[in-house]
């Protein structure tokens, strides 16, 4: 084979990989990094930001109140596209010197057709695309669900520098004939577990006995925190309730990529779980779900409005009795939540669209049905009707398919969400006879998927699992649309 072939071909394979492995950066920074930042600075009114500023810088705005460009200015330092930059050129460079070894090896084998001139034995090679495939697949992953950070990209770098060494290491617990493809299957295996499986095998060439994990995540008792999900808090330092209930919740919604309403939920769970624990659970069908909840419940019950504080003050009776409390205490308790400053934060946030007014008075006036009316308030960046809140809630739903239900979402994203391996437990065990979950319905009071039995799904955690299909529109919600 000539010269001039070989030199091109062992380009090809250097550069063509590298730059494949860039086309989903790209894409990120064009569309994801955008959606991402709209999703969380549009949830931020003047009083939240003003929070969130005092909850967790509270001695850099003395003498001034903080506004929407300081919100700007904060995301673009902590989570702009410039802190790509150096992760990414790490990235590129363990890329670039990995399929060098691979281009010289092909090309010096193409050429004399023996394997001891390849500067990377089979092994090796097969080692450093196992790696790639993960790195690959990783990266496009993370650019379609918009939750790229750069720690990723520094893990995809980890995974090139220790692809060979670790598929040598690997390999030698097998025989010689299975010792190539186990070195490129267990290049492909997510970083998590080649750490796990690798100290599993180093305990065990020592000897040494490994302390049992737990079996569970202490953060899994709360709503819609999976184990994979609790995994991905766990890698950024939230390992406890506690520790979830006061993290900032903009830094980890960029770090974990997970959405932020979901993560603004979790942390509202979490405070509540601190003050309930176990008992919270047996208070979601009360409508008390977690801090937000709460401080709702008590703007009613200090609010003007007769019905609904009547109305309130039946749902604290009845909580109180479930939880065999005296209705005083149990009422004391959750002031307490409501008094708390982060409670207050979140609350503000959840509530995007309110003016300044008292809670009460918006609860009263959207008791009245000024909600449907055309009146208008501005919210710092956008104009949405008076007390509508432009915060996650879902819009309507369709049954698709055995337990899957096409869901439109507040911002007129249209989700395919299947809840069949979330229908665990006695209150969604029925769900599982496809009759009764087609009962499936939109509750107008909590703006989201219920059953007759009392069942139902948090928005956020709907949002999270769910596939998108499309923008809203009338085509995705006729019959046999899917």
């Amino acid at each position: 084979m000539s010269t001039f072939i070989l030199g091109h071909l062992g380009f090809f394979l250097i550069v063509l990989p590298v730059l494949i492995l860039l086309l989903p950066l790209v894409h990120y920074f064009i569309a994801g990094w955008v959606s991402k930042r709209r999703e969380i600075l549009s949830s931020f009114v003047d009083e939240a930001i003003s929070h969130f500023f005092h909850t967790f810088f509270s001695g850099e705005f003395v003498g001034r109140r903080p506004n929407q460009k300081d919100l700007d200015e904060y995301y673009h330092c902590c989570f702009g596209r410039q802190n790509f930059l150096i992760p990414g050129f790490c990235l590129v460079v363990a890329a670039l010197f990995s399929f060098t070894m691979v281009g010289e090896s092909a090309g010096r084998w193409l050429a004399s057709h023996k394997r001891t001139d390849l500067i990377l034995p089979p092994l090796g090679l097969s080692a450093v695309m196992g790696a790639y495939m993960w790195v690959l697949g990783d990266l496009i992953r993370r650019t379609r669900r918009a939750d790229l950070s750069p720690a990723d990209l520094y893990w995809g770098c980890f995974r090139f520098v220790v692809a060979v060494p670790l598929g040598y290491a690997v390999a030698s617990a097998f025989t010689e004939a299975v010792a190539v493809p186990v070195a490129f299957l267990f290049g492909a295996f997510p970083t998590r577990q080649i750490l796990t499986l690798a100290r599993r095998i180093g305990l065990d060439k020592l000897g040494v006995k490994e302390k049992d994990d737990e079996d569970s995540s202490e953060l899994q008792s709360l709503q819609g925190i999976r184990r994979e999900s609790a995994e991905r808090f766990e890698d950024e330092g939230i390992r406890t309730i506690l520790e979830l209930a006061y993290c900032n919740p903009v830094n980890l919604t960029m770090k974990t990529g997970f959405s932020f309403s979901y993560v603004v939920d979790c942390c509202s769970q979490a405070l509540a779980w601190l003050y309930l624990e176990q008992h919270l659970g047996s208070l979601r069908l009360l409508g008390i779900r977690g801090a937000q909840e709460i401080c709702t419940l008590i703007g009613d019950l200090d609010g003007v409005d007769v019905k609904r504080r009547g109305l309130a003050k039946n749902v604290v009776d009845v909580a109180a009795r479930r939880l065999d409390l005296d209705c005083q205490v149990f009422e004391s308790t959750l002031r307490n939540i409501d008094g708390d400053p982060y409670a207050q934060f979140l609350y503000n946030v959840w509530q995007t669209g309110v003016d300044d007014g008292s809670r009460a008075e918006f609860r009263a006036a959207k008791e009245l049905g000024v909600e449907k009316s055309k009146e208008t308030v501005a919210t710092g960046s956008t104009i949405v009707p008076r007390g509508e809140s432009i915060f996650l809630h879902v819009k309507r739903i369709l049954h698709v398919k055995n337990h899957v239900l096409r869901v439109e979402f507040a911002d007129e994203v249209v989700k395919d969400v299947d809840l069949w391996e979330e229908l665990q437990g006695e209150i969604f065990e029925p769900l599982r006879d496809p009759e009764f979950f087609r009962q499936a319905r939109v509750n107008e009071e909590t703006r989201t998927i219920e059953w007759p039995n009392g069942a139902d799904f948090a928005p956020e955690f709907l949002y999270e699992i769910g596939k998108e299909v499309g923008r809203s529109r009338e085509s995705l919600f006729r019959p046999n649309s899917s």
